[in-house]
């Protein structure tokens, strides 16, 4: 029987022990890591084997973990602190995890440098990975002159806008169409986009909405959550894509 990938997904880490406290699982001082049940399930739908990859005190721990995945997926999350890409902090950022800003970039570069391992953002994973080879980013959207696009009282599977994805880029051939439509959950997003990548597409407003990393088999990122719409035909195209690639990596 032939083996399934095996695909790595970041997690989400708090000091915040309120976390355990209020869910009866846990006690005062203890921290924690945690990851949406929809990547885990999307992965598993796409018959891949899904391992949560967790922050580590040590980033050599985690190297050791990336040389046996066949896939990475860069998930979405707090906001990437602005000391990482050279701003200073304003009052429009939200809450900040250095442990997971830190970690992360390590993650990215170190597939960026050395690996032909497939890798997906999301949502706070294309920005991860534009701010981890050199790009910066939009604290907030509404205070740069942009359209509110973090629509939080929307169903998760609902699209509330359009994105135009660019002629002949990997991921328009990836989806098939043009426009896009797709739910929104951020307020901060890519400002200068890094040398290394491409711009893929884009929102109505034109902010970033997918980036792509070329002659790379698939090193992509998208802006929305597609692993909260899974029910949509379209959005599968992308899952399935990245097994594929995991398969032959």
């Amino acid at each position: 029987m032939k083996r399934k990938p095996i695909i790595g997904i970041t997690c989400n880490y708090d000091e915040n022990d309120e976390i355990g406290i209020i869910t009866d699982m846990g006690v005062p001082l203890q921290k924690w890591q945690f990851l949406a049940d929809n990547y885990i399930n999307f992965v598993e739908r796409i018959g891949g084997i899904p391992i949560i990859i967790p922050i580590c005190e040590h980033f050599n721990t985690v190297e050791g973990l990336l040389d046996t995945l066949d896939g990475v997926i860069i998930t979405g999350g707090n906001d990437i602190s602005p000391d990482c890409y050279g701003e200073e902090t304003t009052e429009k950022c939200g809450a900040l995890v250095s442990q997971r800003d830190k970690q992360d970039i390590q993650i990215i570069t170190s597939l960026l440098n050395s690996t032909r391992i497939p890798v997906l953002g999301i949502c706070r994973g294309m920005q991860a990975m534009n701010v981890a080879a050199g790009g910066t980013l939009y604290q907030d959207l509404c205070a740069a002159g942009f359209n509110r696009h973090s629509i939080d009282e929307s169903p998760m599977y609902q699209p509330v806008h359009t994105v135009n994805l660019k002629e002949g880029s990997k991921i328009q051939s990836i989806f098939g169409c043009k426009t896009l439509p797709v739910n929104s959950y951020h307020h901060s997003a890519i400002k200068q986009l890094a040398g290394c990548y491409m711009a893929a597409g884009e929102s109505e407003d034109h902010v970033l909405e997918a980036i792509e990393l070329p002659d790379h088999p698939f090193f992509l990122a998208v802006q929305w959550h597609p692993e909260m719409m899974y029910r949509e035909a379209i959005q599968q195209n992308l899952f399935r894509s990245f097994k594929n690639a995991c398969k032959n990596k």
